[in-house]
């Protein structure tokens, strides 16, 4: 292996049963690619088992190194220790629970290679039991995509993220602490504001299902750090057209000014007709937001709604159109999303 490692892996483990930790270390020893490597964080130095299994792949394999946490971190900070540890020109996420297909850093590393402009990109995902494949984990393709995506989650697959080491170093960009949940879509939230993110439009990891995972322990603080992400991108967007921050309760008045600020930037700025597309697509995305937000719904905000027609423009469905109607005669039949 060269002194300088093509890709650094870095994944944290805490208490995933060991079956599970050995499937995925060894689908990342098995990648075709093999110039990497492996850093493996134990966040649960108090588990004989861990620190067991760990010491067998350090003397099986030279590309692991084992970071040692003194106490349990968390896996915001886990991560990031492993980001300041990593020397390879590119940076690869890995989850303790998951199975990479071995071509994963081939494929990935060759997407990035062709596209220097871009800081980072992941991949497609099958839902995966352990034993059977259980669904399509698809996500957006183009940088456009992704930004409209962004606004309801991230648009990456976590564990199949590959950063450039070089952009995130000239950015600082890493997980945020104070994310102790929910740090995938801030990280992700966080690149778009700097450079170009994609995705391989092609299946290269099995992600695993299972009630351990964070989101389904903790799906109530994750939905609150999940509404402030949402949040700060709307007011990033805005700011770069200098309209406004979102008032703190989002109200008819918010959608109002988003419809004014709208056509108000068409009528007065020159611009082509496809960037006045993707610039009334994303701020379409933004008020189908603030309609399932609305702290008080009423027949003016419905007649809103309707009058205006967002129904028939992208990103409406059947699904979100009939949401949005239920919602003014039942506000708790989805969460609020900001």
């Amino acid at each position: 292996m060269n002194t300088i490692p093509r890709i650094s892996v870095v994944m944290s483990i805490y208490n995933e049963p060991e079956e599970w930790i050995r499937t995925a270390i060894d689908s990342i020893l098995s990648q075709t690619m093999t110039d990497f490597e492996f850093i493996i964080i134990n966040d649960n130095p108090t588990n004989e088992n861990n620190f067991r299994l760990l010491q067998e792949y350090i003397y099986k394999d030279s590309r692991v190194r084992i970071i040692q946490n003194t106490e349990n971190l968390g896996l915001t900070k886990s991560l990031n220790i492993g980001l300041r540890e990593a020397r390879g020109e590119f940076i690869a996420r890995m989850d303790a629970d998951d199975f990479a297909f071995s071509e994963r850093f081939e494929i990935q590393f060759k997407y990035l290679q062709q596209r220097p402009e871009y800081i980072a990109c992941s991949a497609m995902a099958y839902f995966w039991d352990g034993i059977k494949l259980k669904g399509r984990m698809y996500r957006p393709v183009s940088e456009f995509d992704m930004l409209t995506y962004l606004f309801a989650s991230s648009p990456f697959v976590h564990p199949l993220l590959m950063m450039r080491r070089s952009s995130i170093e000239a950015y600082n960009i890493s997980y945020n602490e104070d994310f102790r949940y929910s740090q995938d879509y801030r990280l992700a939230a966080d690149m778009i504001k700097v450079g170009k993110i994609g995705n391989v439009d092609d299946y290269l990891l099995k992600y695993r299902v299972s009630t351990q995972q964070i989101s389904n322990k903790f799906g109530h603080e994750q939905q609150r750090l999940t509404m402030q992400i949402r949040r700060d991108l709307i007011n990033w967007y805005y700011a770069k057209f200098s309209f406004p921050a979102l008032a703190q309760v989002v109200s008819i008045d918010s959608i109002k000014e988003n419809y004014h600020n709208t056509r108000e930037f068409c009528r007065t700025r020159q611009l082509t007709k496809q960037q006045q597309r993707e610039f009334c697509i994303v701020m379409n995305c933004i008020r189908r937001l603030l309609y399932y937000s609305l702290i008080r719904y009423s027949w003016r905000s419905l007649w809103l709604f309707l009058k205006s027609g967002d129904y028939f423009r992208i990103p409406y469905k059947l699904r979100r159109f009939v949401i949005v109607i239920w919602k003014h005669f039942d506000a708790n039949i989805v969460p609020r999303l900001l």
